[in-house]
């Protein structure tokens, strides 16, 4: 949840005080979040919505707008299937994993890794560059 000192923009609800590469990142794994939901049960996409951001303590809620196309596009890899189900007030659609998606979660999971590994040692060597070069200012700054 954000504390008192927290923003959430108003239109996608993203939590503002942190940078905008956070989210970029988040949204590469959109896929092995949802995936990982579905292998549990199947769910309809706001439920999604709603259990991801739960997984993520509050800090992230993904649109609609990325949630859906995202579903259409794990079922025409063959990945989810969905079937209509009515009996609600209006007929849902609800997703579960196919074979092909739980044989592929594994490779998922380790390739997702991967570039988090990799996204996070590159984001480590230039923290440590702008911390050298912020300490060679404040040197010259005594220095003057």
């Amino acid at each position: 949840m954000l504390d008192k000192n927290q923003k959430r923009s108003k239109k996608s609800g993203q939590n503002l005080s942190e940078p905008p590469m956070f989210h970029g990142v988040v949204r590469g794994m959109l896929p092995m979040y949802m995936l990982s939901l579905l292998m549990d049960k199947p769910h309809h996409g706001t439920e999604i919505m709603k259990a991801i951001e739960k997984m993520s303590a509050g800090k992230w809620k993904p649109s609609p707008g990325s949630v859906y196309p995202l579903l259409k596009k794990l079922e025409e890899d063959g990945l989810i299937c969905g079937e209509w189900v009515s009996g609600r007030a209006a007929a849902t659609r609800i997703y579960s994993v196919t074979r092909k998606g739980r044989s592929k979660f594994p490779e998922i999971q380790k390739q997702l890794l991967g570039e988090l590994c990799t996204t996070r040692d590159a984001l480590q060597e230039h923290i440590i560059i702008l911390e050298s070069v912020l300490l060679d200012r404040k040197k010259n700054i005594h220095k003057s």
